[in-house]
């Protein structure tokens, strides 16, 4: 969580992430926080209204730094299908790090958050597909195939990582984005002979 804020408010939004991570959001108060980050109750509250606001803080910074990880990769100078390889790369990562239990008590804690959560995800499926109809207008992805049907067909396959048993049947989680990837641009053929292969790629490979 890399920002110009104060160092008490960045160590506070450090130690609450991690707290949340670990014990869940309903279980760890302001006065644990504050404990373990070694920071009086009183900055803390300079910094936040409650624990509901801290939470908030961290799902925005984290979203942001989501987007920024995005741009970066839509500004490399890669093909279509080694981006999208990297970008479910970042989805697979970022949900590993909330994790579904995050998710269900931040909308239990903050009701508000799931209307919050329906626009983010509104403005991610625009996103996305402005992505592809770019890719398109540059001739690597087909123009007949309508993006909506792309980010619907992507969308039911990550689904696939709520299947434990299948996920802990790969080595690690790039993997099974790895797979996802594959099976999306060449389905069960090999890759064409001819595809030029980025360090990316050959790092998952290994």
């Amino acid at each position: 969580m890399k920002n110009n804020n104060p160092p008490k408010y960045n160590q506070l939004l450090e130690t609450g992430a991690s707290l949340f991570q670990k014990y869940g959001l309903k279980r760890i108060t302001v006065e644990e926080i504050c404990k373990v980050a070694n920071i009086s109750k009183m900055t803390f509250y300079k910094f936040f209204k409650n624990k509901q606001d801290l939470v908030n803080h961290i799902w925005d910074i984290k979203y942001k730094e989501g987007w920024k990880k995005f741009d970066e990769i839509e500004a490399m100078n890669a093909p279509f299908t080694e981006k999208v390889q990297m970008i479910l790369k970042l989805k697979e990562e970022s949900a590993k790090e909330l994790g579904p239990e995050f998710m269900k008590e931040y909308a239990e804690l903050v009701p508000e958050f799931l209307e919050r959560y329906s626009e983010q995800y509104q403005e991610s499926m625009q996103r996305f597909a402005d992505f592809i109809k770019d890719h398109q207008k540059k001739g690597e992805v087909r123009a007949s195939m309508r993006p909506d049907f792309f980010l619907k067909a992507i969308s039911k396959l990550m689904e696939l990582a709520q299947d434990r048993e299948l996920l802990e049947s790969y080595d690690s989680i790039k993997d099974f984005a790895l797979e996802i990837n594959n099976f999306m641009f060449y389905g069960i053929m090999p890759p064409p002979k001819t595809t030029e292969k980025s360090d990316f790629a050959d790092n998952n490979e290994n």
